[in-house]
């Protein structure tokens, strides 16, 4: 019953608006990301842009890429619980849901868009979901944004 409670409260905190520094927004919001989910914070510098990585109560792990601008181009998730993709990616979730919707040909095991610009990946199952979304106009040059992401085993 605890996990049931907790899991509702983690859904109804992503579904508040604006609360997360979502793909395309502002680094500004973090703090309030770290109340709003509960979360410990680690943030890890590189020469190109800082990884702040949120861990949540709920096994959680959402790790969202900022660049010296200050511009989050890149976010990435793994835990039990499908995140609130609406939330993590902005005003960029109604590309994404409008890819989504498109007849596909062929077997997706992993929904993919990739439309030149936004890529979204993600999968798993009940327990274990992992993702990857980023902005390519928006990621630093020389940055691999397909490296970003690190499926825990």
């Amino acid at each position: 019953m605890k996990r049931l409670i907790g899991a509702l409260g983690l859904s109804l905190g992503l579904l508040s608006a604006n609360s997360h520094a979502a793909l395309g927004g502002t680094a500004a919001s973090l703090a309030q990301d770290k109340v709003q989910l509960q979360a410990t914070v680690t943030t890890t510098a590189t020469a190109d842009y800082q990884e702040v990585t949120l861990n949540t109560t709920d096994g959680s792990i959402i790790t969202e890429f900022v660049s010296l601008a200050g511009q989050v181009f890149a976010v990435a998730w793994s835990g039990p619980w499908r995140p609130d993709l609406s939330q993590l990616l902005g005003d960029f979730y109604p590309t994404y849901q409008a890819q989504m919707d498109t007849p596909r040909t062929g077997r997706h095991h992993t929904p993919v868009v990739d439309n030149n610009d936004l890529v979204v990946r993600h999968g798993g199952h009940p327990r274990s979901f992992h993702g990857l979304a980023y902005v390519r106009s928006l990621t630093p040059a020389g940055v691999n944004a397909n490296t970003l992401m690190r499926v825990p085993k």
